[in-house]
């Protein structure tokens, strides 16, 4: 049996204003609903594995939806705007 190991790794940019009422919503929403407390760093990481995961254009559990390409799917609004929709990954064999 062949084993392998890929690496992938793509990056995400976002935008959003801390002081903005969407954010400050998300933000509440995450930590009632996913991590009690959590920072605004933790709530960008659970962003990315959800986008990750399903795509840019679902809402996030707990977050609500982000804005890709100037377009957001859908109710409530994260005050979070992804600025490359879903990253191109780099992969390397080892």
């Amino acid at each position: 049996m062949a084993k392998a190991t890929i690496t992938a790794t793509g990056s995400y940019k976002f935008n959003y204003d801390p002081n903005s009422a969407e954010f400050k919503e998300a933000l509440k929403d995450y930590q009632e609903c996913i991590e009690r407390g959590g920072s605004i760093s933790g709530m960008l990481m659970h962003v990315v594995h959800n986008v990750r995961q399903f795509g840019a254009d679902r809402m996030v559990e707990g977050v609500g939806y982000l804005k890709v390409k100037g377009v957001i799917k859908g109710d409530p609004y994260s005050g979070i705007e992804l600025e490359d929709g879903d990253p191109d990954y780099d992969y390397e064999k080892e």
